[in-house]
């Protein structure tokens, strides 16, 4: 199946990738009620020691490979920002949903590099969580929060730059050979990804679109001959491994 990949972005003038939840790095949290708010600073710091070795970020890794001299673009709904210790550049990479390297209050977002490091050494240390102190805004010292979707009031300005660059780029495919790849995209904020790609592709008439989802990898009758799905997790089908019969289905399946 990596094979039909391949194919498809070797013949595309751009390649749009989207990668999904199930790309995600996930850490099972150690600590709950009152200091459940410190898993996410765990995590922060923790994603920084990835070893290269780590099956999602090599499954990145891959994907560099497959796009290395392609004119492409990342949309990834997932705010861990492993696949920024990738090799893929970071510059055509945009992150919607946040990152938890940065913090926002209500008002103002920013870097979270000094508080992540102060949490870590701070358990590190044995601290007691309960005298960890949360982070606050440098700037109007109010209690400060992941700047990701899941926060209440989340703040946008962090990633607009970046969406506004990825914009810009989309318009440049118009009537252009383009690959839309999705990787692990599911029906978590559809708005994002899932529905925006289904309908470049439907649009572009030169467009194909990839889909692979373990779960979710059903394609509509709209996109009746623009699309394949591949019924497997990405991290495995990147990775080249073979963990049972991979299924593939094409349009004429539906």
């Amino acid at each position: 199946m990596i094979e039909t990949i391949k194919e498809k972005i070797q013949e595309a003038d751009f390649v749009l990738v989207g990668v999904g939840q199930e790309m995600a790095w996930k850490e099972a949290g150690v600590f709950s009620g009152e200091e459940e708010w410190l898993n996410d600073y765990k995590m922060a710091a923790d994603v920084n020691e990835v070893p290269q070795s780590d099956p999602i970020l090599s499954a990145y890794e891959k994907l560099a490979q497959l796009l290395k001299g392609k004119i492409y673009f990342v949309v990834t709904m997932n705010a861990d920002d492993l696949i920024y210790r990738s090799s893929l550049n970071r510059e055509q990479i945009v992150a919607p949903c946040g990152s938890i390297h940065r913090l926002q209050c209500e008002e103002h977002v920013f870097d979270g590099s000094n508080e992540i490091e102060r949490i870590r050494k701070a358990l590190e240390e044995g601290t007691a969580p309960e005298k960890i102190q949360k982070p606050h805004c440098p700037i109007c010292q109010k209690e400060a929060m992941m700047n990701t979707v899941k926060t209440p009031g989340y703040l946008e300005e962090g990633y607009l730059p970046d969406w506004e660059r990825y914009r810009k780029w989309l318009s440049c495919t118009l009537n252009k050979k383009l690959c839309i790849l999705e990787l692990g995209v599911g029906f978590q904020y559809p708005s994002v990804i899932r529905w925006p790609f289904e309908k470049t592709a439907f649009l572009n008439q030169k467009a194909s679109l990839v889909r692979v989802n373990s779960k979710f990898f059903q394609i509509s009758e709209e996109l009746k001959g623009k699309a394949i799905s591949i019924a497997e997790n990405p991290v495995d089908l990147l990775n080249e491994q073979e963990n049972g019969k991979v299924e593939e289905k094409d349009d004429r399946n539906h």
